[in-house]
């Protein structure tokens, strides 16, 4: 018998080591994706910028800051 569908948020103790069932991992994976697709797109921008080159140093220290907050 296949496992039923959970809910998707556990409060746990800092530290607490989770093992994900594999229902447990496929019922996450949509919201992974999503997560994933929308901080791609936030980075595009700016990733594009810094490979094309900034000007000025302040202006690349605040690129790499958004660019550390999104994949923070």
């Amino acid at each position: 018998m296949p496992d039923k569908p959970r809910p998707l948020s556990t409060i746990r103790m800092p530290g607490d080591v989770h093992v994900f069932t594999l229902a447990e991992a496929r019922a996450l994976f949509p919201l992974i994706q999503r997560i994933t697709a929308a901080a791609h797109q936030e980075l595009h921008p700016i990733a594009a910028s810094l490979r094309a080159g900034v000007a000025q140093r302040s202006e690349l220290e605040r690129l790499e800051q958004r660019y550390e907050a999104i994949i923070h």
